[in-house]
């Protein structure tokens, strides 16, 4: 059985990093309540590894590792696009 969860960043730029089973799926980036909001699914019973995800603006430099999970249109008129690195 599986289960999605969200995970909310309050800033963006920044590296978060968190426990998730290995075989966690980003399944919708979006924005809920001004903040950047990532829905992943996984089971609930799996091995979890570290995984970082970071939040860059259009035009940032980012990591050629990391991968693109979403992208996300702010109400502020803000775009911000969400990378994950492979896990660790």
């Amino acid at each position: 059985m599986r289960n999605v969860y969200k995970f909310q960043f309050e800033a963006p730029h920044l590296a978060i990093v968190t426990r998730l089973p290995a075989v966690a799926t980003v399944v919708h980036v979006g924005e809920q309540e001004g903040k950047i909001t990532v829905w992943i699914e996984f089971p609930m019973v799996a091995p979890c590894v570290n995984r970082r995800f970071i939040v860059a603006g259009t035009g940032d430099p980012v990591f050629d590792d990391l991968l693109h999970v979403g992208t996300v249109q702010m109400s502020n008129g803000l775009v911000w696009h969400v990378y994950q690195s492979p896990a660790e």
